[in-house]
């Protein structure tokens, strides 16, 4: 695929299409996958459907429970690794908060939790949450979401 830039795309789209059904298949609450052609998705809308206002990302409207908001990222998270996956680009930029519940988003990067690279790109999800957390003033044991992803 190298020299071939529209087949990349392609792939890429192919591979996210991919990802999120079997999130969205797993229970993971990412926005439901409609159909895809080419190089376009076609996603559930996420936010106020009635007056056309999209779900903010985390990073534009923190949560005003923001433990529990925390928290229920992590299950999010752990649903995902117990379907066999991870997210790889996880950040307050790929989670919106729809009504104070979050959905991950862009799951172009996610990989099997079998792939070799797999347990660097979880710690990477888990340091960016943890960051995140000292944003929002709030305490994470790291050490016990880590464990949580032990096998």
């Amino acid at each position: 695929l190298k020299n071939n830039r529209r087949q990349i795309i392609l792939s890429w789209t192919q591979r996210e299409y991919k990802n999120l059904m079997k999130a969205y298949n797993a229970g993971v609450k990412v926005p439901e996958v409609l159909g895809w052609k080419n190089n376009v998705i076609v996603e559930e809308f996420i936010g106020d459907v009635k007056n056309t206002i999209p779900a903010p990302p985390l990073k534009d409207h923190y949560p005003a429970y923001p433990y529990q908001f925390i928290q229920d990222i992590v299950r999010e998270m752990k649903k995902l690794y117990d379907a066999g996956m991870i997210h790889g680009d996880l950040s307050s930029f790929n989670i919106l908060n729809d009504n104070e519940k979050p959905v991950l988003i862009d799951f172009s990067q996610a990989t099997l939790v079998k792939t070799p690279n797999s347990e660097e790109l979880l710690e990477r999800d888990i340091k960016n949450i943890a960051q995140f957390c000292t944003k929002l003033r709030i305490d994470i044991d790291v050490t016990k979401i880590q464990e949580m992803f032990k096998k």
